[in-house]
C-alpha cells in the first residue's frame, strides 16, 4: 500500500509540476483548476505518507503535514494577489515549497517502507 502512494504521489507531483510550468510559461488554455485538483490529490497522498511514517520520523510527518498545508495556501494567494511586486515571489515560494514537499513524500514513503508499515 505504502509503494502504490508513493509512486501516486512521484506521478502527481510530476503532472503538477509540468502544470504549474506550461502554466506559467503562458499556456492560457490549461485550466488551472486541473493542476489545483492534481496538487491537492498529491497533497492528500503526502499527508497519507506522513501519517504511515509517524510512528518512525515524527519530525519527517510532522513536516509534512505542515508543508503539505502550507503549500496550497501559497498556491491559492496567487489567484489573488495582482499581476507585478509580489507575484513572483509566490510563484517562487510555491515552487520551492512544492520541491520540498516532494522530498518529505519521498522521505516519509521510505521511513514507512522500512519499518514496514
Amino acid at each position: 500500500m505504502t509503494k502504490t502512494m508513493l509512486m501516486g504521489a512521484r506521478l502527481c507531483a510530476l503532472f503538477a509540476l509540468a502544470l504549474g510550468i506550461a502554466r506559467w510559461l503562458g499556456y492560457a488554455a490549461m485550466p488551472v483548476h486541473l493542476h489545483m485538483t492534481v496538487g491537492a490529490i498529491f497533497v492528500l497522498l503526502l499527508w497519507f505518507l506522513s501519517f504511515k511514517a509517524m510512528g518512525t520520523a515524527k519530525g519527517i510527518a510532522l513536516a509534512g503535514f505542515l508543508v503539505g498545508l502550507v503549500v496550497p495556501i501559497v498556491g491559492y494567494a496567487q489567484l489573488t494577489t495582482a499581476m507585478g511586486g509580489g507575484q513572483w515571489s509566490l510563484q517562487l515560494a510555491h515552487v520551492v515549497l512544492a520541491i520540498g514537499a516532494i522530498g518529505l513524500a519521498e522521505m516519509a514513503g521510505k521511513r514507512a517502507r522500512l519499518a514496514g508499515v
